[in-house]
């Protein structure tokens, strides 16, 4: 939310959560660390974080959830597709009447929103809940279907390209623009950074061979081949 630091300040003095001698001095120090106002009034004003996120909610007429207290049953989960709720790094928590409710933690990230709309092809509604929560729901919801998740999408990498795809043969040219057959690549580049967030890994190392791709994560200094539950399409991970 760095982009809107400036708008965020204005919306919680507004609403009267923050004096504006505290604006002042939160966003000069976002200035000079390049960081999150909302990072910094938690930390340094002591404000709570569910506190910021009702008021920046209450602007956009949208309400706020608490993930801790709920328990989300497989068919909403179903609703949204692994690959997506960690790139866009929302979760569903309901439904009604054909509407969608997901989780996300900028409620000034309406495109987002647009973007569910597109992809799952219904109206999509935000509830705006902490992100740390957000990625801890990410973890326990989806985490163990991951596998599942690359396996399909290097199966519609494979039936694109008639073969198995190596980094040579995927075109990563920045100018061209990203058409239908790049979107599992997309998808797998999103697993993989989840994958690495999920298993704390300080950095990560993709090395293309022969006929596989392999994937090792740096864990507590240490590097670690992912899982080989692709081993048998060619793709160590």
């Amino acid at each position: 939310m760095t982009t809107n630091n400036e708008y965020i300040i204005e919306i919680l003095e507004n609403a009267g959560l923050i004096l504006q001698e505290q604006g002042v001095r939160v966003m000069s120090v976002a200035d000079t660390e390049d960081g999150d106002v909302i990072d910094i009034l938690v930390r340094d004003e002591g404000i709570h974080k569910m506190d910021i996120l009702k008021a920046l909610a209450n602007q956009f007429g949208m309400e706020t959830i608490d993930l801790s207290d709920v328990d989300i049953s497989q068919d909403i989960l179903q609703l949204v597709p692994g690959d997506v709720a960690i790139r866009y790094k929302i979760i569903p928590v309901s439904e009604t009447d054909g509407l969608l409710t997901v989780a996300l933690s900028d409620p000034l990230d309406v495109e987002t929103l647009d973007s569910l709309r597109y992809i799952l092809k219904r109206n999509v509604e935000g509830v705006v809940a902490d992100s740390k929560k957000i990625d801890q729901a990410l973890s326990h919801y989806y985490a163990g279907s991951t596998s599942s998740i690359m396996e399909s999408v290097l199966e519609e990498i494979t039936d694109a390209a008639g073969g198995l795809v190596t980094v040579d043969g995927v075109s990563l040219d920045s100018s061209e623009e990203v058409s239908e057959s790049d979107t599992p690549i997309i998808k797998l580049a999103s697993l993989i950074i989840f994958e690495a967030f999920r298993n704390r890994a300080s950095d990560v190392h993709i090395e293309p061979l022969a006929k596989k791709l392999r994937v090792r994560y740096r864990i507590d200094g240490v590097l670690q081949e992912v899982d080989r539950a692709l081993h048998d399409r060619g793709v160590a991970m």
